[in-house]
């Protein structure tokens, strides 16, 4: 049996009391009469909180212009997808990298060697999918680490 009603009042207890029904065979419902209650719950407050996120502790150096950046996020209507961002000057300027992430780690490919700092921002499943700021001018990265692919070179003098 299907009740379909789409004006039930919220933190509502409604009763049901059933006094004859069949099935399509002609069967009918027993015992009769059949009662039940149920109630109509209270919806959960709005997620207007933007969620937490950061990058997880990198290595100092990477030999490799491959490497993996870890994050961690949270917020109470779950975690859509993350967006890496990362910096060659400090938090000067920001450039995206990829498009959107689900799982931790990411696998990150760096454009050469020298010095990046990483960022990452969240977005949360919630129906509003509040989302937080992106790095600006001035934004310190959460983890930083130097790319050196470069092998060391000596020289023997007599």
């Amino acid at each position: 049996m299907t009740i379909t009603h789409n004006n039930f009042a919220i933190s509502t207890r409604y009763w049901v009391n059933i006094t004859g029904a069949k099935d399509v065979a002609g069967n009918n419902l027993n015992p009769l009469p059949y009662s039940f209650y149920f109630n109509t719950a209270t919806p959960a407050p709005a997620d207007t909180t933007p969620p937490t996120s950061s990058v997880g502790t990198l290595n100092p150096y990477q030999t490799s212009l491959t490497f993996n950046v870890p994050w961690t996020a949270s917020d109470v209507s779950g975690i859509k997808y993350v967006e890496l961002y990362y910096t060659t000057n400090g938090g000067t300027t920001w450039t995206k990298y990829g498009a959107t992430f689900a799982t931790s780690p990411i696998s990150f490919t760096a454009p050469g060697e020298g010095v990046y700092g990483f960022y990452v921002i969240a977005t949360d499943d919630s129906p509003g999918a509040n989302r937080e700021a992106e790095p600006t001018g001035g934004t310190n990265p959460d983890a930083s680490t130097t790319v050196d692919t470069t092998a060391p070179t000596a020289d023997v003098n007599d």
